[in-house]
């Protein structure tokens, strides 16, 4: 029955949730690193294959912002569940449970499309590279 929530299992979104946003917060803060440089290598060398890459890298870090809040919100709905739950509340903690569930499969599939930037920002480099090797 969907009332026999234990307080357990809001708790074990706890760990998930964290774990995801030290990565996320990882590769953001990489990201930022990642811009700059090649912000900087653009201001030299006006080259429009490092402009695409800074775009798509913007777009990319946008998403991981999103991702981080959405992790949050999460987060808060599964304290929510659990305070529910100790409240005796078992249905209502049910839903806010089911919504914290949501949120996490929410972001989960931003970051399947972030590695899709990630790596179409990649083939921007490697084209580069084809590019280069053909040049005697």
């Amino acid at each position: 029955m969907i009332t026999d929530l234990q307080i357990s299992a809001p708790g074990l979104l706890f760990s998930t949730v964290s774990l995801f946003l030290l990565a996320y917060t990882n590769r953001f803060l990489t990201l930022t690193k990642l811009i700059r440089d090649l912000y900087e290598k653009y201001q030299v060398t006006k080259d429009i294959s490092v402009l695409k890459q800074l775009h798509l890298f913007h777009k990319h870090l946008r998403i991981i912002k999103c991702v981080q809040f959405i992790c949050v919100v999460s987060f808060g709905f599964a304290i929510i569940s659990m305070l529910l739950i100790l409240g005796d509340a078992k249905l209502i903690a049910a839903w806010m449970f089911s919504i914290s569930l949501a949120f996490l499969m929410t972001s989960l599939i931003l970051c399947i499309y972030e590695i899709y930037i990630s790596t179409n920002a990649l083939s921007v480099s490697v084209s580069d590279l084809k590019y280069m090797e053909k040049v005697p």
